[in-house]
């Protein structure tokens, strides 16, 4: 049975089966067997494990279709997130509070140094920092991944597969995806939030 109050949307609160939470990122499409399939991306270290669960009940939202955060050879922390039949969803939208919502109209593949960004966590809200470093490869969790961002926003737990992203067009409410948050780490002697930019991610999914 659905929750009638859940409605799926970049930003909000989720959690693993084993109770874990962490934040979706954007329901979106991605392409294969050349055709759309709907879903919704987060991060790949929280949910390794097939079940999607909304954050306050155990309703599941959706199975994880694709996540590569395991492989050795290419691991990206990513999932892409199959959403269960009967969910309701907001595609392509980032909500920041109940009255106050963009649409993500634009993508970039790979930011630049000093580039505005904000993080929706579901955790943590609404924040805001810049690019530090807009490619570089850490260790996290003891697996090694390659051509990810470093940035000056805060995060807590819980944010992981949060949107990073930044406003176009304030009047129309429309924003561009810049990637996935995964979490914090130290580098160079400072700790640093990061995330996956979406040139990374497209090396594993296809977006639509």
């Amino acid at each position: 049975m659905i929750h009638p109050k859940i409605s799926l949307v970049g930003g909000m609160l989720i959690k693993n089966a084993m109770g874990k939470h962490g934040t979706l990122g954007l329901v979106t499409r991605r392409v294969k067997d050349n055709k759309d399939q709907l879903g919704f991306l987060t991060a790949g270290h929280v949910f390794v494990n097939p079940l999607v669960e909304a954050s306050d009940t155990n309703t599941v939202i959706g199975m994880v279709e694709l996540n590569p955060y395991k492989d050795s050879a290419s691991a990206v922390d990513i999932a892409f997130v199959e959403i269960a039949v009967g969910v309701v969803y907001e595609e392509g939208l980032v909500r920041m509070s109940p009255n106050d919502a963009y649409k993500i109209t634009e993508q970039i593949n790979v930011p630049l140094q000093n580039q505005e960004v904000i993080m929706q966590g579901g955790r943590s809200g609404t924040q805001k920092g810049v690019v530090i470093y807009p490619n570089v490869d850490i260790t996290f969790e003891g697996v090694k991944l390659h051509n990810v961002c470093l940035a000056t926003y805060a995060s807590d737990p819980g944010d992981s597969g949060a949107p990073i992203f930044y406003i176009t067009n304030q009047q129309e409410k429309k924003a561009s995806l810049v990637g996935i948050h995964g979490g914090k780490i130290q580098h160079d002697g400072q700790l640093h939030s990061w995330f996956t930019p979406l040139g990374t991610i497209e090396t594993i999914i296809e977006l639509w």
